[in-house]
């Protein structure tokens, strides 16, 4: 009797050892899994930011307060204009006149800005796309 109880009791450890280790693969499976995916989107939405480029062809200033400008995509990437940010002289500036919702590859466009008895002379304008890395900047003369 005292060989049987010796049997069961290392049957035992063994189920437990092997029913442990499963569970550890499960976590760490579970885990690791959505990490890869997490730094997968995260790098897919870095490498997309590199295929989007544009360029500020011109800026001019019809009159006092209002400025033109337009834009041409130089990249490979779509660019949406609501997700466009424009600044003047890092000042945050509400976009009055939409050219285009969205630029394809090489697609031009005008947009404009407008406050009420502004000078923007020798002022820097700096546009953003959510899906470009790096603004433009543009020297507005008057």
């Amino acid at each position: 009797m005292k060989g049987i109880s010796a049997i069961i009791a290392t049957v035992l450890i063994l189920l437990i050892t092997v029913a442990l280790a499963a569970a550890g693969f499960m976590f760490f499976s579970a885990t690791f899994s959505s990490i890869t995916q997490s730094a997968g989107q995260s790098i897919s939405a870095t490498t997309s930011k590199f295929q989007g480029s544009f360029q500020i062809e011109s800026v001019y200033n019809t009159t006092p307060g209002v400025i033109n400008f337009t834009i041409r995509n130089t990249g490979s990437a779509t660019l949406n204009a609501s997700k466009m940010a424009v600044y003047i002289s890092d000042s945050l500036k509400t976009i009055t006149y939409y050219g285009a919702t969205s630029l394809t590859q090489d697609q031009v466009a005008s947009y404009g800005i407008g406050e009420a008895r502004t000078n923007y002379c020798n002022a820097v304008l700096k546009v953003t796309f959510a899906e470009v890395a790096s603004p433009q900047t543009y020297v507005i003369k008057c």
